[in-house]
């Protein structure tokens, strides 16, 4: 049997539509408008809100970033 496949501009409207009834419903993880989203070929996974709501997620600038990095792994390698 041919497997069915779905236009990614329908993906994508309905990865609209699911972000509306998400905030009424909970809804199937396969059918959330991330995952929707990600099916549509889109390119990125999660949204900015929810990584800072879910997993206390706070982007930093790249050079203080790096620095903890590199301090915490010379520590771990007994450099520092």
């Amino acid at each position: 049997m041919p497997r069915l496949t779905a236009h990614r501009g329908i993906l994508k409207a309905m990865s609209l539509v699911m972000g509306v009834v998400e905030k009424v419903v909970t809804v199937p993880e396969d059918y959330s408008s991330d995952n929707l989203r990600v099916s549509a070929g889109v390119t990125y996974i999660g949204k900015h809100d929810l990584a800072t709501r879910d997993l206390n997620f706070h982007p930093r600038c790249l050079e203080s970033g790096l620095r903890e990095t590199l301090d915490n792994e010379m520590r771990t390698l007994g450099l520092k």
